[in-house]
């Protein structure tokens, strides 16, 4: 947890509950600092105190409550926190958008998260942040679950994740994909292989594009 928001969290409240007039920068730093300190449901309702308050969220307290609801695994916040996105027009923001596609993912409900963010920049933006990060398990899972055609931008992300970790079952099948994809992405699969020093496989793949 934050250092800095346990230091100042219990005064600043104090402060924040006798001010009449709160704008949507504090709002956000206080909804923000719940959810870093594991105050989910805190900081969810925080959020709509605030918008009965008559004050517009922007993208910042929407992505601290989108994965506040992430970490408490209830569909329900998931789905109301969903609607509020869109009601203030933000649900082509990227960064928000990946926060509300983990957010469904980790409801256990990736089919109702892709319902809503079926937009392609939000899987290859989410693929690559997990991918670079180690997590190719959730990678995995999270490709298994997509019921849209991905195109060479996703696959590209997860070839990349492949090579970074040297993970060459994983790499050679985004290489595949990536060739049925576009037939001119025929060298994904030698970089994979070279990358892992499969010396075999490289010639083999090499001769294959010859032919």
């Amino acid at each position: 947890m934050p250092r800095v928001c346990q230091e100042w969290i219990l005064p600043a409240f104090k402060v924040f509950n006798r001010a009449e007039d709160i704008d949507l920068v504090i709002w956000s730093a206080m909804i923000s600092c719940l959810e870093k300190q594991e105050h989910n449901k805190e900081a969810i309702a925080l959020f709509k105190s605030m918008v009965y308050r008559g004050v517009k969220p922007n993208q910042f307290p929407l992505a601290s409550i989108a994965s506040a609801a992430s970490d408490l695994d209830n569909f329900r916040h998931s789905a109301s926190i969903h609607t509020w996105i869109f009601k203030v027009g933000l649900e082509m923001e990227l960064v928000l958008g990946n926060v509300v596609l983990y957010m469904y993912m980790n409801s256990r409900d990736v089919k109702e998260g892709c319902f809503f963010l079926n937009i392609i920049e939000h899987y290859a933006c989410m693929v690559s942040i997990l991918g670079t990060a180690g997590n190719l398990d959730v990678v995995e899972r999270l490709i298994a679950k997509m019921e849209i055609t991905l195109d060479s931008s996703v696959w590209q992300m997860v070839l990349a994740a492949g090579r970074i970790h040297k993970n060459v079952a994983l790499g050679e099948r985004a290489a595949k994909n990536l060739f049925k994809s576009d037939p001119q992405m025929d060298w994904a699969q030698i970089y994979i292989y070279a990358d892992s020093a499969m010396w075999g496989d490289v010639a083999r793949v090499r001769t294959l594009m010859r032919s």
